[in-house]
């Protein structure tokens, strides 16, 4: 499979030649041709759907009260490619992370509790689950019948790190801390 590599390269010079020759090098290759394949290998790879979506998560609790909203509505608020919020949208409907509503009120609205909503469950929902390498999670070094080593051990740190973060923050929290940042930055210039 091909890989995406990165490679150190020390050069060295000779005394009988004033010319630099590269001497054996470093060879890192992450094989990011995994990612999301059907043999179940996620690798960490967030990508702007998920940012999109809990924007647009946000947005949709900020109006909760309100009727449902649109995607162009959302998609305009939040500065959003409509078409791309569309996909995902449907995404996070299958997922029963919200509904959709037909009609002249129509739009979308919450399938279940904000509060009960977090990063993590949509960054898992929309990119897969947080793998920052092969071997973590309980998974098997990308070299052929190879051990795990000690560096799977900071993969692990780094997956339960990210998990961590993303878990502690809910679709609520967020909208209630962009509501109060609106607020005192409309209240800003009316206090100058």
């Amino acid at each position: 499979t091909p890989c995406a590599s990165t490679s150190i390269a020390t050069w060295t010079r000779t005394e009988s030649s004033s010319h630099f020759t590269p001497s054996p090098f470093v060879h890192f290759c992450y094989n990011l041709s995994e990612v999301g394949s059907a043999g179940g290998d996620y690798l960490l790879r967030l990508t702007q759907k998920s940012k999109y979506a809990v924007r647009a998560l946000m947005e949709l609790a900020l109006n909760e009260r309100d009727c449902p909203l649109g995607v162009a509505e959302i998609a305009r608020r939040q500065r959003i490619p409509e078409r791309f919020l569309e996909q995902i949208f449907g995404e996070l409907r299958r997922a029963n992370i919200i509904e959709s509503r037909r009609g002249a009120h129509g739009g979308y609205r919450f399938a279940m509790p904000t509060e009960e909503i977090s990063v993590l469950d949509i960054v898992e929902i929309l990119d897969g689950e947080i793998r920052p390498a092969r071997c973590s999670a309980g998974g098997v070094c990308y070299i052929s019948d190879a051990p795990l080593c000690a560096t799977s051990r900071v993969w692990d740190e780094a997956r339960e790190a990210l998990e961590n973060v993303f878990g502690r923050y809910s679709i609520a929290q967020l909208a209630a801390t962009e509501r109060e940042e609106r607020v005192a930055h409309e209240a800003a210039p009316a206090a100058r």
